[in-house]
């Protein structure tokens, strides 16, 4: 009974991890493409580059880095980097 428990409470923090992340990922694609419309850009793809456990104001929470490509005149791709604390974006770079 002891194993089964375990076994449900490691399945539900994986979940919880996973829904978690998606949810930040979610997060830094809506906000690139922010990014990209406010400086008429076209927005091509994102991609998460590092994640790790970070404390932000006395609280744990996810580090995230992503790569984003975009393009200004529709030929050429260029690449962008999106910093993340949570939910909260840290710094946005061409």
């Amino acid at each position: 009974m002891l194993w089964g428990t375990l076994w449900l409470l490691l399945a539900f923090a994986v979940i919880a991890h996973f829904w978690t992340l998606r949810g930040i990922s979610e997060r830094a694609f809506t906000l690139a493409n922010q990014y990209c419309d406010k400086h008429n850009l076209q927005f091509i793809s994102l991609a998460r580059i590092k994640t790790r456990p970070a404390w932000s104001r006395g609280k744990l929470t996810w580090y995230n880095e992503y790569a984003f490509e975009f393009s200004g005149n529709g030929e050429d791709a260029s690449i962008g980097h999106l910093i993340l604390i949570g939910h909260q974006l840290k710094d946005i770079a061409m």
